[in-house]
């Protein structure tokens, strides 16, 4: 009996272990960037977009275009697109706060991560909503493939989960009335531009009529 006691301890231990581990890899990523200081950027003014944009780019590209280089750094460097490689493959991470962070990061460069895109349509299939909803909020920020992106919203809207159902209709809410951002952050991403987008409601509503 001592000696399951003693199992099931050390087990628990390396348990504990792994997970303080990870968080101490996720406190790394999120704020060693505040060593680097980046030049403000004033994202409270608000801009307003009356029209979805149009862009879309090839889906079936290369991709070991973006593929993280083997034996490369772990290390992100917030806001700088030779980061595209690691951060396409934090897509893939069981860690759904490194998926977020990802996604983050990728609305925070814009149009720089364009070659990111089809990454970002793929994580519109992620296991967990939360993922699918930012995934479609990060393409409609970025102003490309935003029919897809609306879909998945609508999608969202209708599922049978409760929380599914709200983290798309707060998604769409701050798409449309973008809230106040403190600016440029020596803490991570840079917040997208302020854009306030009152075509998406629209868009997801007619997404649900054909759906």
């Amino acid at each position: 009996m001592a000696r399951r006691l003693t199992t099931r301890r050390i087990l628990f231990g390396i348990s504990i272990g792994i997970y303080v581990l990870g968080l101490g890899i996720l406190f790394v990523w999120l704020f060693v960037p505040a060593l680097v200081k980046k030049a403000p950027r004033d994202a409270s003014q608000l801009a307003v977009q009356e029209q979805p944009p149009t862009e879309e780019v090839d889906l079936n590209g290369d991709d070991d275009a973006v593929a993280a280089v083997p034996g490369g750094s772990d290390w992100v460097d917030s806001g700088n697109p030779d980061s595209i490689p690691l951060l396409v493959s934090y897509l893939k991470h069981e860690n759904v706060v490194v998926r977020r962070m990802a996604l983050a990061e990728f609305a925070g460069m814009g149009a720089k991560a364009k070659k990111a895109v089809p990454a970002i349509v793929r994580a519109l299939q992620d296991p967990e909503s939360t993922i699918r909803v930012q995934a479609a909020v990060t393409l409609i920020q970025m102003g490309i493939q935003v029919k897809v992106a609306v879909n998945t919203l609508a999608r969202e809207l209708r599922s049978e989960d409760a929380d599914a159902r709200r983290r798309a209709a707060s998604a769409i809410d701050d798409l449309v009335n973008p809230p106040e951002v403190g600016g440029s952050s020596d803490w991570g991403p840079d917040p997208p531009p302020r854009i306030a987008r009152p075509w998406v409601r629209q868009a997801v509503d007619a997404a649900i009529q054909r759906q």
